[in-house]
């Protein structure tokens, strides 16, 4: 009877390390599972971290892109031409013709315009000298062209030149010079005490 209440009992502490040893081995496999999971977890962490940085790479890319539009656009501007570009060069005067406009003795030059695109520069014409004193003067007149597509055609254009008045102004020789053509007239008094003009060239 004793021998088999030994045997029960070692057989009992037999199951009970049996049991013990096969929860350490579950807790280890746990341990390892727990620690593939954040090995994993971590791992696919920085699949998402590349992920993330590639698509910086194409937000860089679409930015270059963007960058690419601009510089087209860019370009567009540079070719396209505006009617409000526009050179100026001196005009070739024909001829330069003195005559009265209510007392005032002007001198209109006479310009031969060849384009749609070309007018007398009005605003920037100029006259040097005092004709009334020196006796003579000098006048410059410019072409304007302006951009864009014209026709070729040939206008008059003319320029006035306003010379003093008539009445204060002594008799005598005068000229005028005007983009290099010179005009000489003449003021007498006639016997009614009238002046008037005489254009010699």
């Amino acid at each position: 009877m004793k021998n088999k209440f030994l045997i029960s009992a070692a057989f009992l502490l037999l199951m009970v390390l049996v049991l013990a040893f096969a929860g350490c081995l579950g807790s280890d496999d746990n341990a390892t599972d727990a620690n593939n999971t954040t090995v994993n977890n971590t791992t696919n962490g920085t699949n998402n971290t590349t992920n993330g940085t590639n698509n910086t790479t194409n937000g860089t890319n679409n930015t270059t892109n963007g960058t690419n539009n601009t510089t087209n656009g860019t370009n567009n501007t540079t070719n396209t031409v505006s009617t409000d570009n526009a050179t100026y060069q001196a005009a070739k005067v024909d001829s330069v013709m003195i005559h009265l406009n209510s007392r005032e003795i002007v001198a209109t030059a006479n310009i031969t315009l060849t384009s749609g695109c070309q007018f007398v520069d009005k605003e920037n014409a100029t006259l040097t000298g005092n004709v009334s004193t020196d006796k003579t003067a000098t006048g410059y007149v410019q072409l304007k062209t302006e951009g864009g597509v014209c026709t070729q055609e040939l206008r008059p254009g003319f320029q006035d030149f306003n010379l003093g008045n008539i009445d204060q102004m002594e008799d005598g020789n005068y000229s005028v010079i005007i983009n290099g053509v010179e005009a000489k007239f003449s003021i007498s008094t006639d016997a009614n005490r009238m002046k008037g003009i005489l254009q010699t060239q």
